[in-house]
């Protein structure tokens, strides 16, 4: 599906902000969202393109140049030791074993014999562009990803966004599999 070149276009220098927050399960196996900040992404749109790719070679691609790419993560460490925000800056050469769009593939299961680890990390920062290759509101994704002629974009909040989130988590296969765990009780070891 390619995007809408009739659709108004947002200033270049515009700044999107993505904030992704932490859910836990309490006490009692409830999935609850809260208020710590797992991650932050920033993208500013420096230049826009008139022209929308159908495809994306991501070596010579504008938008590699056009956007840049800023990312801070949840720290652990720093929100144990009483960091206020616990997150970090993720520096431009920082690199990672991929998690989001690795559709299920654990780099450690199929690692062979003599496969260096080193190879499978990716810099962090440089990956943005591969979802985000079209130029200025095109390279959003929100309304692209909806489905059907009749989707609309909605205003929001974050107490919306908790509730579809921990819908959309009450009915995986996973969820049930772990609520099914919750409910058997503990037994001690047999010395």
């Amino acid at each position: 599906m390619l995007p809408n070149p009739d659709l108004p276009q947002f200033p270049v220098g515009t700044q999107l902000a993505f904030v992704r927050q932490m859910a836990l399960i309490d006490h009692e196996g409830n999935f609850t969202p809260t208020r710590i900040t797992e991650q932050v992404q920033l993208r500013v749109h420096r230049a826009i393109s008139t022209t929308i790719p159908e495809g994306v070679n991501l070596d010579s691609h504008p938008e590699r140049t056009s956007q840049d790419f800023f990312e801070f993560k949840l720290s652990k460490a720093k929100l144990l030791a009483g960091d206020r925000s616990g997150l970090h800056a993720v520096a431009r050469d920082e690199k990672e074993f991929p998690l989001f769009m690795s559709h299920g593939i654990d780099v450690f299961e199929h690692l062979q014999e003599g496969d260096p680890l080193e190879r499978h990390l990716r810099t962090t920062l440089n990956f943005c562009v591969f979802c985000h290759f079209r130029p200025g509101i095109h390279s959003t994704m929100s309304f692209s990803k909806l489905s059907g002629p009749s989707a609309k974009l909605i205003q929001s909040n974050t107490k919306y966004e908790a509730n579809m989130v921990t819908g959309w988590k009450q009915r995986r296969y996973d969820w049930g599999l772990l609520q099914g765990l919750w409910q058997v009780p503990l037994k001690a070891p047999h010395r």
